[in-house]
């Protein structure tokens, strides 16, 4: 600090005019600002991955044969650890990251790891063989990519869709994740 100004200056910068003072002290405040915000990035990263819940119990809801993949932490970019199937149960410790979960009490190799959640029910899914269901909606109803994920389309009152698995309130078929309860069963 210049103490006939009373002006901080930057390393190397005291008597060299008040114009270096002036870039010193902006250089000096743009590394503050870049400390600080690496500083909550780091701390915002930690608290990303929060404890929402106590441990509970879920299911893998997908059409058969497909899986879902169990990763090393919560995204694309984990290496993977195995893979889990339609009707697969698993225990979910509460630690959500994004929509990524994290389960525990695995059966393969690594007994914990990171799934997707979109792909999760609260209760064991009904594997169907692709059956007819029709809409018995009001309106039209959201297909969704995955159980509460985004709306990928619409399909409307009295239309049919193949039904794959049904479980936790959701019904997947052709067009993607349905509420069941819009959904009634198509006469043989």
């Amino acid at each position: 600090m210049d103490e006939s100004t009373g002006m901080v200056c930057g390393y190397g910068l005291r008597g060299r005019g008040p114009e270096m003072e002036r870039k010193g002290r902006r250089a000096a405040a743009v590394l503050i600002a870049m400390a600080v915000l690496l500083a909550g990035a780091f701390l915002a990263g930690r608290a990303m991955a929060e404890k929402t819940e106590q441990p509970a119990e879920a299911f893998v809801m997908l059409k058969a044969g497909d899986f879902l993949h169990v990763r090393t932490g919560p995204g694309k970019r984990y290496e993977k650890l195995g893979y889990l199937e339609s009707g697969d149960r698993v225990i979910t410790d509460g630690w959500i990251r994004g929509k990524w979960v994290h389960v525990i009490g695995l059966s393969m190799e690594e007994t914990e790891g990171w799934i997707y959640g979109g792909y999760i029910v609260d209760e064991m899914p009904v594997q169907m063989d692709g059956e007819l269901y029709q809409v018995t909606a009001r309106g039209r109803v959201a297909c969704r990519k995955w159980a509460w994920g985004p709306r990928q389309g619409w399909v409307k009152r009295g239309s049919r869709v193949k039904v794959y698995a049904m479980g936790g309130g959701w019904a997947l078929t052709n067009r993607g994740y349905i509420m069941s309860d819009y959904l009634e069963a198509c006469e043989k």
